[in-house]
């Protein structure tokens, strides 16, 4: 996903798009932008043409959680998971606490 894209794409949207959008991306894992129903219509579609979602991979999903692999725009891979409790909660990274990670490649950046 090209976020200076996104942004231009969203610039005359309700500020409140954005975090919609960035719920609909981080925390329920679409991977499509039709799938982000909180949106109207004629904006899942022109997301979906001008700015697609890059999720790579779905790793792994089952009812409890969602794993997905997404590529930045500086080509850099980033697993990301959402795990859905029984109370209607839901866990996902925190913001400022993340920082990307991968075994074999060791720590490639710490997000923003």
């Amino acid at each position: 996903m090209n976020l200076s894209l996104l942004k231009e794409i969203l610039k005359d949207q309700p500020k409140f798009r954005y975090q919609q959008v960035y719920k609909a991306v981080y925390q329920e894992l679409i991977g499509d932008w039709q799938e982000a129903t909180i949106l109207p219509l004629v904006l899942r579609e022109k997301l979906n043409a001008e700015c697609p979602l890059s999720i790579e991979a779905e790793i792994s999903s089952s009812k409890e959680s969602k794993k997905a692999l997404i590529t930045l725009e500086d080509g850099l891979k980033v697993e990301t998971v959402l795990i859905s409790h029984k109370d209607k909660r839901n866990t996902v990274c925190a913001d400022g606490l993340c920082f990307l990670c991968h075994w074999d490649l060791g720590f490639q950046k710490k997000s923003d």
